[in-house]
């Protein structure tokens, strides 16, 4: 799976979980929370999202660990089978 696919589906989790219809555009170095303005919940939300989407699993130390959009998609990139 390249990037640019892992990217658009991320589009469409963050679209659907956000509760703040928003017209945002999203890229590689925005912010989870500043950028998107996901809160706690749409964050849990859209991990689970992205773990049934991508059938992978992401530990809870992981997840704390993603800042930006790119943390997320090599995060991703490196558990998706090509």
């Amino acid at each position: 799976m390249t990037r640019e696919e892992i990217k658009s589906k991320l589009k469409d989790i963050f679209s659907s979980v956000r509760t703040k219809k928003l017209d945002i555009e999203i890229k590689e170095d925005s912010g989870i929370v500043e950028d998107l303005y996901l809160d706690s919940l749409e964050r849990v939300e859209m991990l689970f999202e992205i773990e049934t989407a991508f059938s992978i699993s992401i530990s809870d130390d992981e997840a704390r660990e993603f800042k930006t959009v790119k943390d997320i998609i090599d995060s991703i990139q490196s558990k998706v089978k090509s």
